[in-house]
């Protein structure tokens, strides 16, 4: 993974490489995502970045459908390591292809931050933890059902940041693989262990200064407990 101190103009002043980039493509589709150097929330995040990447996009339609035709084999992979094969393998219907209210709510009013997972030049999924200017919750907007703007404060040597600079400035260095425009989420709230995923494709990246950029997805996957899920509550 590149490493850069950048501006908004996409000005590398520093970059260091932390891996071999032979054979990028192949490492990427053979990455064990259930290393124990990754957290839960990392790997949810990261795998639901990885199904997107292996063509499992759903359908844009406005009403609520089933986002997925089952799962992918790194997800099936994940599974089987993690003990949950017998308890998921026919859950993948509930994976939606909208934000419920309720997501969107939990999103823009409810979290500090969102572990957001997004590919490099190479192809590889990296995670990082994004919050706002200010660390507290409401840096997250949801203007309709199938889009999030994010205004994410970075820092050096965060992987988000090669690829916002990516989108900023595309006439760089780095590449501009068709992957790169893959994203995946996970707020948490750890005072009721509520988690509710989404994934998607970065459409736009505005930079506000240095290390402030505005990040708009468009949402194609869901996932995650809504009211709607359980009417008698």
């Amino acid at each position: 993974m590149t490493s850069s101190k950048w501006g908004c103009r996409g000005e590398s002043s520093e970059s260091s490489e932390s891996s071999d980039a032979s054979d990028a493509s192949d490492a990427s589709e053979q990455r064990d995502l259930t290393t124990p150097t990754f957290n839960h929330c990392f790997q949810v995040a990261t795998s639901l970045a990885t199904s997107a990447a292996h063509g499992l996009h759903p359908s844009t339609a406005a009403m609520t459908t089933t986002a997925l035709h089952g799962w992918h084999p790194g997800e099936i992979s994940m599974q089987r390591k993690l003990g949950y094969t017998n308890a998921v393998k026919d859950a993948w219907p509930t994976i939606r292809n909208i934000m419920p209210e309720q997501h969107r709510v939990f999103h823009t009013s409810k979290l500090p931050f969102i572990p957001i997972t997004t590919v490099d030049e190479h192809g590889r999924p990296w995670a990082a933890i994004v919050a706002g200017p200010t660390g507290e919750p409401g840096f997250v907007h949801s203007p309709d059902s199938q889009n999030l703007s994010i205004h994410a404060h970075l820092w050096d040597g965060d992987p988000l940041l090669d690829t916002v600079n990516a989108w900023v400035d595309p006439s760089s260095a780095l590449s501009t693989i068709a992957q790169r425009s893959l994203a995946a989420g996970l707020g948490i709230e750890f005072s009721t262990r509520r988690r509710n995923k989404f994934a998607g494709t970065i459409q736009r990246v505005e930079c506000q200064s240095s290390l402030d950029y505005k990040l708009h997805l468009r949402v194609t996957q869901t996932t995650g407990y809504a009211l709607e899920d359980h009417p008698g509550n």
